[in-house]
């Protein structure tokens, strides 16, 4: 169903993201990309986790590199998110 009102009519490069550079995306990056979007108001730090949630779900074990790059995440709920993401994808966290 297309969006009859511009405003909500969805962005080319939000159509269909990928989890691993979602993933990453730092404070400035994040509210690049969700600049004017309602997403914004949540912030990079519970998108990030919510994004890792998906990621653990994902069955994709390529996406294990990604969720351990985060598990020293300076927001312990990402950090947390990344180490269960890893225990679902059948890898314990190093460090």
């Amino acid at each position: 169903m297309a969006a009859s009102d511009i405003r909500y009519a969805a962005r080319p490069e939000l159509l269909a993201p990928r989890l691993d550079e979602l993933a990453v995306l730092d404070d400035a990056g994040f509210r690049a990309l969700f600049s004017g979007s309602p997403i914004k108001r949540i912030g990079r730090d519970r998108f990030v986790r919510n994004v890792l949630y998906a990621i653990g779900n994902s069955k994709d074990l390529y996406l294990r590199v990604v969720a351990q790059g985060l598990t020293n995440d300076p927001d312990p709920a990402v950090a947390d998110a990344a180490r269960w993401a890893l225990e679902r994808l059948g890898q314990r966290a190093a460090g």
